[in-house]
């Protein structure tokens, strides 16, 4: 798999990559002020915009999948309910359930301040 420059930005911003026992995965990202999905979303409040955290999600899977590689077919869920902000570190929490055909990737992400801030569901080929 190819990465574009935010992929390779967020790459470098993992931490705490876990699988745990019961077959979920767990990772944290702290998206410092220098990360460029900051760039002109929004100029004066900046948030992390849903295509990055979309982006993240789909690096983290590719990591746990022993970085197969994975294209995009459905964004089943995608629900932001809380912004995530510079210096935030967000927890990545999945489960990854491989069917005949499809990966489907069920995320959720919370901060120290925010329980639910995102939510997906990504459906791959």
């Amino acid at each position: 798999m190819s990465y574009s420059i935010i992929q390779s930005e967020l790459l470098k911003r993992i931490h705490d990559f876990q699988r745990h026992d019961d077959g979920s995965y767990s990772a944290a990202i702290t998206f410092d002020p220098a990360f460029t999905g900051f760039d002109g979303h929004f100029p004066g409040n900046p948030v992390v915009p849903a295509v990055c955290q979309l982006s993240a999600v789909e690096v983290l899977a590719h990591m746990a999948l022993g970085h197969k590689d994975l294209k995009l077919a459905t964004i089943s869920l995608m629900k932001c309910r809380a912004p995530l902000l510079p210096n935030d570190t967000a927890t990545f929490i999945f489960h990854i359930l491989k069917e005949e055909n499809t990966i489907t990737v069920k995320a959720d992400i919370s901060t120290a301040k925010q329980k639910n801030a995102s939510k997906f569901k990504l459906i791959f080929q």
